[in-house]
């Protein structure tokens, strides 16, 4: 059993714990684990059936001997308690963006929702407006999101923090290998959330990068293998792309693989005007019928009358025209940052209401 299902597991027995109303600090108990069992660069299954998953920072000798009950017998005893009192259908609404496990127990408490159909159902009548602690705005984010879900664009996904993590770990493995790396896709342009990971590299020899490639810690299983590339999954469950390219053509391949899908739209639909056409391999020009490979992704977008656009930006909203008249943003860094506010409520496990800290 993978990473990720193990994780699956804890991360449900949060939901439901915190569905049920217990303590704060046994559902973040949970979150810790689940945390903990997902990011482990080394398999899980591996260490519990040697008797060591409690040497995982927040897996303790509980947490252990439930992991060992799920390998064993394909569930876990307190999760199945927990499902027979709970609807089902609870925790398959806390998948949904921005309804967390306490905003579902008001719509079951409020309204009687009790599974996907019957959210739709009210956001269609307009009732989630009136449920205290939600309004007009909560529901329109709702019906998005129910929109995004039956589109297929909400599974399947990976928090930034847990896919830049594992990412990084990638990209550090190959760079004795490679003479460049670098992550691509959505991690690189740091969205919330990520399907796979995007890498691309650029080597004198292919068959070596590949093999380390596939002698990865975290590197479960490799899927597909040649000398463009591989394709694997991680421990954690997540899908891995190895991207290869000659050296000259690594910021053409780079840029591409990065995306997003609408910005490269936007910017080839840019590079047909000016008679040239854009794709990973590099810029065509129709009129002299040349190919310009470029080792950079500043040289591509200099070649196409713009300045470098940073990955955070390349969403296609309005970052091409800000690159061409040279007035993109400049981001906020690390060093920018002067300090850290963060404070809880008695909402969770702190000791005063907001109203009592802004008073303060």
């Amino acid at each position: 059993m993978r990473n990720g299902e193990i994780a699956d597991h804890f991360d449900e027995i949060a939901v439901l714990y915190e569905l049920d109303g217990a303590i704060v600090h046994r559902v973040v108990a949970y979150r810790n684990a689940a945390k903990a069992i997902r990011e482990a660069g080394v398999s899980v299954e591996e260490l519990a059936r040697a008797g060591r998953a409690a040497e995982l920072a927040g897996v303790g000798k509980t947490i252990a001997e439930k992991i060992d009950a799920l390998l064993e017998g394909g569930t876990i005893p307190s999760a199945d308690k927990l499902k027979a009192k709970i609807p089902a259908g609870l925790v398959e609404i806390t998948r949904i963006p921005g309804l967390g496990a306490k905003r579902v127990r008001i719509l079951h408490d409020q309204l009687g929702v009790a599974s996907i159909d019957d959210l739709r159902t009210a956001v269609e009548a307009g009732r989630l407006a009136d449920v205290p602690g939600f309004g007009p705005k909560a529901e329109e984010n709702v019906r998005a999101a129910l929109a995004a879900d039956d589109a297929g664009e909400g599974g399947g996904r990976y928090i930034l923090s847990t896919a830049l993590a594992v990412g990084e770990e990638i990209v550090e493995g190959l760079r004795p290998h490679a003479t460049r790396v670098d992550l691509a896709g959505s991690a690189r342009r740091r969205a919330d959330s990520c399907k796979d990971l995007d890498v691309v590299a650029a080597t004198a020899d292919a068959a070596a990068l590949a093999q380390a490639f596939a002698g990865l810690d975290v590197i479960d299983e490799v899927l597909s293998s040649g000398p463009a590339g591989a394709r694997a999954v991680t421990h954690s469950g997540l899908p891995v792309d190895l991207r290869v390219v000659p050296e000259e053509a690594f910021g053409n391949l780079l840029q591409h693989f990065t995306g997003s899908g609408r910005h490269n739209e936007a910017l080839r639909t840019e590079a047909v005007r000016r008679g040239l056409h854009v794709s990973e391999y590099g810029i065509a020009d129709d009129e002299s019928g040349q190919t310009h490979a470029f080792t950079t992704e500043e040289e591509v977008y200099e070649h196409l009358g713009m300045r470098w656009v940073p990955p955070e930006l390349r969403e296609n909203r309005g970052e091409l025209a800000a690159a061409r008249e040279g007035r993109l943003p400049e981001l906020v860094e690390l060093g920018d940052i002067r300090g850290d506010l963060h404070m809880h409520t008695v909402a969770s496990d702190g000791k005063n209401t907001i109203e009592e800290m802004a008073e303060a």
